[in-house]
């Protein structure tokens, strides 16, 4: 079921915006820290190698407060930071084809109350997480990027309706 189907209240919300430059994907991943900061949060990225996902998600945890190098978990898949009172995930799905090996890796015991789960790749796992609260999609265009924010929860809604970066295509 969609969680419009299973959520009738939910009013969706998407933002859709060009990303000229690496300095503009990271701009807008400081403003959605600054909004999106509270635990539980789930934000899944999606787009091809390249489009910008993890150094979105690197600005987005260094404006969250993490402190130090923020590295890519393409081959360690989860790496873990402590901040405060939750704990934040960045999880890349990209290197993990089978089921059984995201089932392995107990990704399921890293969605809690006190956690942020920024998921790259999420959709070779659909099936196994919970629903996120925003999905962000990636695309080239035009020598930057289109990001595509879409809303799936409650969560979501109040966060994208905050943004200031609103649809700019």
């Amino acid at each position: 079921d969609s969680p419009a189907a299973t959520h009738p209240e939910l009013r969706f919300t998407m933002v859709k915006t060009f990303l000229a430059n690496e300095a503009a994907t990271q701009a807008f991943a400081v403003e959605l820290a600054k909004i999106a900061h509270t635990s539980p949060l789930c934000l899944y990225f999606y787009g091809e190698i390249g489009t910008g996902k993890t150094t979105f998600i690197r600005a987005y945890l260094h404006a969250l407060g993490v402190i130090g190098r923020v590295k890519s978990p393409s081959f360690a898949v989860i790496e873990s930071y402590p901040l405060h009172d939750k704990m934040i995930y960045h999880i890349d799905l990209y290197r993990l084809e089978k089921a059984e090996e995201i089932e392995a890796i107990g990704l399921r015991d890293y969605f809690d109350s006190a956690s942020i789960c920024c998921v790259e790749w999420a959709d070779r796992a659909k099936e196994l997480l919970p629903l996120e609260d925003i999905a962000i999609h990636f695309e080239f265009y035009q020598g930057g990027r289109i990001l595509s924010i879409m809303a799936n929860t409650c969560i979501g809604v109040k966060i994208c309706e905050q943004l200031s970066f609103r649809n700019t295509i």
